[in-house]
């Protein structure tokens, strides 16, 4: 038997003697038999074949194991500022690897793992005592070089806006506002900050010749401001909703209308030119900053001189999970918009060299193996043809979830492939947290 502890020696034996005081291999086998099936008892499907029944509590295990506890059995936890501290009266959850499991994570277990979601918020608040600073995504209460986006806020937003109250939400807002308006000052190290922040404050977006990933960090960082704005409304802060709901409208600066795309864009304004059959190449800048040259909406490409995050033009497009009207009118019609979704799913799932391995699970440019196409089936939904999510989802859930070996596209991510399914299979509208009223 092995004990396991983040904070001493001593604290793993403490955790050993406690969870397994009586050494006996069967018993602790069927002692976990007893709880997982407990745990995934909390949904309960009918009408499923053996196979559907297998995928399905499969993924409600893994959604439910990726997100642990990292204290001791006595409430101590190494804190993200190097020392010992313990959290009283709820389990403190280290690791929130939040720009993958916002989008569904994070919204299914608000819905069936109600008990431990305050547990994750008071988390992030000492997390933000401990550090001086709001986090990004993080494992392990480690926090280096993140994910683009702020994406801590939708999870808060989220779990406030369906009644989940058992924490200072106060002083989680000031935080979030704090790290929108501002840079960090030491000893908070200046990576933690929102990338591109200072131009998207001055011009009103990331510049690609200044930010890597320029695309994503505007459209992100808008949605986790619209997502800021809610919470301000919420709790009557009314200037700050006004002026958080401006920055949420970010998208509209970066988009081209020329080749309807959001289009990586200079700092003096221009768009980056298009390739237009010229060889690829790379810009460096005095500062360091480097940046493909030409803009190709089907070069994925590597940091740290990509355009979009693990993804191209093409899976970025759909990235206003806030205002998907807003999206629609920019193509000008519904049926603009509906055809540009078919010419997604039905086009090559060719991309521009070099190849990246998380471009797997595809239908045409849809990219099942990555986040960012995740939620992209749903808005047929929002033009007036739902029979088209209907017909897509089933044919995610069909293809790219099976029993055995390789039975998911990518990796678990935390679970949100897992958590995915579980809401797409049970039926829900819209899987992440976007569902805007109507």
């Amino acid at each position: 038997k092995v004990g396991i502890s983040y904070t001493s020696i001593e604290g793993a034996r403490k955790n050993l003697e406690k969870e397994i005081p009586n050494w006996d291999f069967n018993r602790v086998k069927d002692d976990a038999r007893k709880i997982w099936s407990n745990e995934l008892s909390r949904i309960k499907i009918d009408g499923a074949t053996e196979d559907q029944k297998q995928i399905f509590y499969t993924a409600a295990y893994h959604s439910y194991l990726a997100l642990y506890i990292s204290q001791d059995v006595d409430g101590k936890y190494f804190g993200s500022d190097g020392k010992i501290h313990s959290a009283k009266d709820y389990d403190f959850y280290g690791s929130f690897s939040c720009w993958d499991t916002y989008r569904s994570q994070h919204p299914l277990l608000t819905l069936t793992a109600p008990d431990h979601v305050n547990d994750m918020m008071n988390s992030i608040v000492d997390k933000v005592k401990n550090y001086g600073w709001l986090p990004a995504q993080h494992f392990l209460n480690v926090y280096g070089e993140s994910m683009v986006g702020d994406h801590l806020i939708p999870i808060i937003v989220d779990a406030y806006k369906k009644g989940y109250r058992g924490y200072d939400i106060e002083f989680l807002y000031d935080a979030m506002r704090k790290k929108a308006i501002e840079l960090p000052k030491a000893p908070v190290p200046s990576y933690a900050g929102r990338s591109g922040l200072e131009y998207f404050m001055k011009v009103g977006y990331a510049p690609i010749d200044k930010v890597t990933e320029a695309v994503p960090n505007t459209l992100e960082l808008a949605y986790d401001d619209w997502c800021i704005a809610q919470l301000a409304k919420e709790l009557g802060k009314e200037d700050d909703y006004n002026l958080f709901m401006n920055r949420a409208r970010a998208f509209q600066n970066i988009w081209d209308s020329e080749t309807e795309f959001f289009r990586p864009r200079k700092y003096d304004g221009n768009f980056l030119e298009e390739l237009k059959g010229r060889e690829q190449s790379i810009v460096e800048t005095p500062s360091g900053h480097s940046y493909y040259k030409y803009f190709d909406p089907l070069l994925v490409g590597r940091r740290p001189n990509r355009h979009y995050t693990e993804s191209n033009a093409w899976q970025y497009l759909w990235a206003v999970q806030h205002d998907v009207q807003g999206l629609i009118n920019l193509f000008g019609s519904n049926a603009k918009f509906i055809n540009k979704l078919d010419t997604f799913f039905e086009m090559s799932s060719t991309i521009t060299p070099p190849k990246y391995a998380g471009i797997s699970g595809t239908i045409g440019q849809y990219v099942h193996g990555n986040q960012p196409s995740h939620h992209v089936a749903y808005l047929y939904n929002y033009a007036g043809e739902p029979w088209k999510t209907q017909q897509r989802v089933r044919q995610v859930l069909e293809n790219f979830y099976r029993t055995g070996s390789g039975g998911l596209s990518e990796n678990e991510d935390m679970g949100s492939h897992s958590s995915w399914y579980i809401l797409s299979a049970m039926g829900w509208r819209s899987v992440f947290w976007m569902n805007i009223p109507r």
